[in-house]
């Protein structure tokens, strides 16, 4: 299945697009706003064509080709979003390093004024199914979704000292609305 339809099944029709950075410079993917999808009220901004350019592995013998999502509720559409995207896509294709599930980046600062969310935490969008996640491209090669969620500094930080695995476990407690980029900082425990 070509990777547009595949995405346009599950976050809705492409709105926009981008091809170039805010100084007008090509980038070598593309990032598009998709919605009126299966979430209601949720708009998705999504890299297409940087799944061509295949990373390394750390920890294997293998190629890791990823494609980059971050979604938000459609009344908070209007952020730096594709900016956001083209930054951490950009970062990647110059190490020549994929951010792994798990793996915080940031902080950087509020994704938007007033917001308490700094950082981005990846991994699977889990609000799909689960064969959203990945698919196989044209060219035969399996893709990976990773979906970048917004998380404030104290949360990062929980990542970086506890691991991935005790944050999802929080995740899960605590249910967060990981589509609004101005939720509450979870309640994490201090000990360990």
């Amino acid at each position: 299945m070509d990777l547009l339809e595949h995405l346009e099944r599950r976050l809705g029709r492409t709105r926009r697009g981008w091809t170039a950075d805010a100084d007008g410079r090509p980038l070598p993917f593309l990032v598009g706003q998709l919605g009126n999808g299966e979430l209601p009220d949720v708009e998705s901004f999504v890299t297409t064509g940087l799944s061509e350019y295949p990373f390394d592995a750390p920890d294997a013998d293998r190629r890791i080709r990823l494609e980059l999502l971050l979604s938000v509720r459609a009344r908070y559409a209007d952020g730096p979003y594709p900016a956001v995207l083209q930054r951490i896509a950009l970062d990647m294709l110059r190490s020549g390093r994929p951010p792994l599930r798990g793996q915080v980046l940031g902080p950087r600062g509020a994704i938007l004024p007033g917001s308490a969310l700094e950082s981005f935490y990846l991994t699977t969008p889990c609000y799909y199914d689960a064969e959203f996640g990945s698919l196989e491209s044209e060219g035969g090669f399996p893709v990976a979704l990773a979906w970048l969620v917004p998380v404030a500094r104290a949360e990062a930080a929980f990542v970086r000292k506890r691991g991935w695995d005790a944050f999802e476990d929080e995740l899960e407690r605590h249910d967060p609305d990981l589509l609004d980029p101005f939720r509450d900082p979870l309640p994490l425990p201090s000990r360990r």
